[in-house]
């Protein structure tokens, strides 16, 4: 335990020493450099940075470069045309060093200047506590302020000098204790992955989807249901618990031609062979999530931000908390469930869930009260706001 403590320190010193030699060169001003959430080339960082490539007449003299340490990532990114760099070289290093701004879904890279603005996009606004929010469960200890989890993290415990939040409420009621930053530094323009929820599906979009096996099975007359439940922090098997019968679930979905599609969250390590059932199949992992939206009839969840961003699309929301004490224990809420969800549309098991799977929605006046407390703005302009802002910033 000495010895791994004795090491990250080391470790990170070495870091430390590479970094205070880049800030004796100069700073270049152009430099705009992204990360994706969890090192993918995903969410709101790549579609902020296609908007960009897509627009560079508007945005001219900036020069846009994807970071990443995951191979496939790099490959994929490369094969589109943009110019991406291994953040663990010297040229990842030199030019996250030399950003002007770093912009990041998740946290941003050690490597970075202290003179490099950095942008958190984050990647949901959050049901559940946040960051510096969590005080209790197994993530607490990351976010306890101690000289080992800063050590150990340096990454998350560099404050961001702005936030991209979706309105004054989430503001104030999370991303402004959960990131220790005051709230004018929130801005709230909106997220960049919904801009896409304002359009329609196009051909382009739909061959990509059957390219990648999801929509080669479903037709126009399917009715589509994603379930897209959130992690456990205890990594207990929440699927098993949730007394989901697969096998009935499918005899429900062929009966009414209907399609259950499992997404489950990046940290979510469960391995459930869904290979027997004809209706019922896994989102492809590293295949971009909110251009499916448009398939998708129901969304299925139960605390994850993702129903915050669905409310959008204006379709069902099913509300699964099956295990809303134990996971009330483990993480705790930023908001009181009731308040943002709609207990009409709120199931415990699986039975009620098959229920309400029949069920038509009737768009409550609930429902457009949540939409409006989340999102200041609804217009699929978000990454022109984020854009305008930070080319215009002196």
């Amino acid at each position: 335990m000495i010895l791994n403590k004795f090491y990250i320190v080391i470790k990170h010193g070495f870091k430390f020493v590479f970094k205070s030699l880049f800030q004796l060169t100069p700073k270049p001003k152009n430099i705009w450099s992204f990360k994706g959430f969890g090192d993918l080339y995903i969410d709101n960082s790549m579609y902020l940075f296609e908007y960009l490539h897509d627009n560079e007449h508007l945005y001219k003299g900036i020069r846009l470069i994807w970071l990443t340490a995951d191979p496939n990532t790099f490959l994929k990114v490369k094969k589109r045309g943009y110019q991406v760099f291994m953040r663990n070289t010297m040229k990842g290093k030199f030019y996250l060093f030399k950003s002007k701004y770093h912009f990041y879904g998740d946290y941003p890279d050690y490597f970075i200047s202290n003179k490099t603005l950095s942008v958190n996009l984050w990647h949901g606004i959050g049901l559940k506590k946040m960051d510096f929010d969590i005080k209790t469960g197994p993530l607490k200890s990351l976010f306890d302020g101690s000289f080992i989890s800063r050590i150990k993290r340096p990454d998350i415990y560099r404050k961001p000098n702005f936030v991209i939040s979706s309105s004054k409420y989430v503001t104030k009621n999370i991303f402004s204790s959960a990131f220790r930053v005051n709230e004018n530094n929130c801005l709230n323009f909106g997220y960049p992955r919904n801009d896409i929820l304002f359009r329609n599906l196009n051909n382009i979009d739909i061959l990509y989807y059957r390219k990648n096996n999801i929509s080669n099975r479903v037709t126009n007359k399917s009715k589509v249901y994603i379930y897209m439940p959130t992690w456990r922090d205890s990594g207990n098997n929440f699927i098993l618990d949730s007394g989901i019968d697969f096998e009935k679930l499918n005899i429900k979905l062929l009966e009414t031609n209907s399609f259950f599609i499992l997404k489950l969250h990046p940290n979510t390590k469960l391995n459930i062979n869904l290979e027997e059932y004809s209706n019922i199949f896994y989102f492809p992992k590293n295949i971009e999530l909110y251009n499916f939206f448009n398939y998708v009839d129901v969304l299925i969840t139960d605390y994850s931000s993702v129903f915050f961003d669905f409310l959008l699309t204006r379709k069902k929301i099913i509300y699964f908390p099956f295990d809303i004490d134990d996971y009330i224990n483990e993480r705790g809420f930023s908001f009181d469930y009731s308040e943002v969800t709609i207990s009409d549309n709120t199931v415990y098991n699986f039975k009620e869930l098959l229920v309400e799977m029949v069920k038509e929605d009737n768009f409550s006046v609930k429902y457009k009260q949540i939409t409006n407390k989340i999102w200041d703005i609804k217009d699929g302009n978000a990454a022109k706001r984020i854009s305008d802002f930070f080319f215009n910033l002196d």
